[in-house]
């Protein structure tokens, strides 16, 4: 491990114990719990989330690290027009299935569902053209 990663893991290791070290005057000391289990609450989904996040980046730099140890850090996918008519699949179902899941759920789709639906759509519509305006004929 390099003195530079070596640090900024000092540095998260000082940002975690700053703020559970403001929790715990904050919530514990100042009174404020059921504050903290709201949040605590609300908060949870985007902790799942974050943990598999700092799994895949440490992964990720793990495998960079070798990959410029090597001198090739280019990465290239050959994808068929199979391939992209597979993406466009899903990304077209992406919007059916948020309002199949809320159909499941409440017996009905509201209109935030909907709207939900539409963002999801467009954010992975504009992720395909992103990858996919890299195509070299």
């Amino acid at each position: 491990m390099s003195a530079k990663e070596m640090f900024i893991d000092f540095l998260n290791l000082i940002f975690f114990v700053a703020v559970v070290g403001f929790a715990i005057l904050y919530f514990i000391a100042g009174d404020n719990f059921e504050n903290f289990k709201n949040i605590m609450q609300s908060l949870a989904p985007f902790g799942l989330f974050g943990l598999i996040f700092l799994a895949v980046v440490r992964f990720n730099r793990e495998k960079k690290k070798k990959r410029l140890a090597e001198g090739n850090s280019d990465i290239e996918i050959h994808l068929s027009f199979f391939d992209k008519t597979k993406v466009e699949l899903f990304i077209f179902s992406l919007p059916m299935i948020v309002c199949a899941v809320a159909w499941f759920i409440d017996g009905r789709v509201a209109m935030s569902d909907f709207i939900i639906a539409c963002v999801i759509f467009i954010i992975a519509s504009l992720f395909r053209w992103w990858l996919f305006s890299k195509e070299e004929v």
